[in-house]
């Protein structure tokens, strides 16, 4: 029984850990995913507000920067771009966030990279004169995430097993005392759980009954006694594996067994 409880125990703080693991780690990508998303369309209004005011002039040093700018034409080809040369870049009038931007005014869009540990985000916004300013960056995927976090997280993994073994292990020792301590002979004075006060009930009922049955086999056996110890014959009760249940004196002396036998094997006692 304690072992079960002990398994129960364990079990469920592992499966609460593992729910809050994921709820806390669904929590926080999409908390820091956002904040992602709501500094990248920020930083793009502002690169297309000073492209808008300066030109050309504006894509001067923005090589160095984290975000990668690229500037569209209206049929979608590359004007200039951070990373590469815009001769060499394909025409980008299929884009998702370039036809939300040419429709809409700002766009926006995701999509995978080569490896399963980061994603592109796009962001874009139309300039005055139907040109797009355009700036995307990479961002960690959940499992980039966790490999990230895989140290920390495998500490406190470990931490949080063991505590759940301690606590696992003192809670059903603790469950199980009362019951181990169970007064049996006094079922009524037992207050460990109140859960059990129907099984005691039924424990004390039990008792009560062999009690009876009991002082009935004494009274019985007592009224046999009186009637076969004045007896002048021999009389010998025995069970069907010839243990003797009673024998009066007379018995006693004609088979030289003592009145002592009760309750052992005739033929063992009665050697003559």
């Amino acid at each position: 029984m304690t072992r079960r409880i002990f398994l129960s125990i364990f079990l469920a703080a592992i499966s609460i850990l593992a729910a809050a693991i994921v709820m806390i780690m669904s929590v926080l990508y999409s908390y820091f995913s956002a904040i992602h998303h709501d500094r990248l369309e920020e930083m793009t209004k502002i690169a297309a507000y000073s492209a808008a005011n300066e030109g050309k002039d504006f894509f001067d040093g923005v090589a160095d920067m984290d975000y990668r700018i690229t500037w569209i034409n209206a049929d979608g080809s590359v004007i200039f771009d951070s990373k590469s040369g815009s001769d060499t870049m394909e025409n980008h009038s299929d884009r998702e966030e370039f036809i939300e931007a040419m429709s809409g005014g700002y766009g926006e869009s995701s999509r995978n990279s080569s490896t399963l540990t980061e994603k592109l985000i796009y962001s874009a916004q139309r300039l005055p004169d139907n040109t797009v300013i355009r700036l995307s960056c990479s961002q960690y995927t959940v499992l980039s995430l966790l490999l990230e976090m895989l140290f920390p997280l495998t500490v406190i993994i470990a931490l949080a097993v063991a505590l759940s073994l301690l606590l696992a292990y003192r809670l059903s020792k603790k469950i199980v005392r009362p019951l181990n301590e169970l007064d049996l002979d006094e079922p009524k004075n037992n207050t460990a759980y109140s859960e059990l006060s129907p099984l005691l009930d039924r424990i004390e009922a039990q008792q009560n009954e062999l009690k009876d049955k009991a002082a009935s086999l004494r009274k019985k056996q007592d009224e046999l006694d009186t009637a076969t110890r004045n007896m002048s014959e021999g009389f010998v009760l025995l069970n069907d594996r010839g243990i003797i249940l009673s024998i009066n004196e007379t018995a006693s002396k004609l088979l030289t067994i003592s009145c002592f036998g009760v309750g052992k094997d005739i033929y063992a006692l009665n050697t003559s």
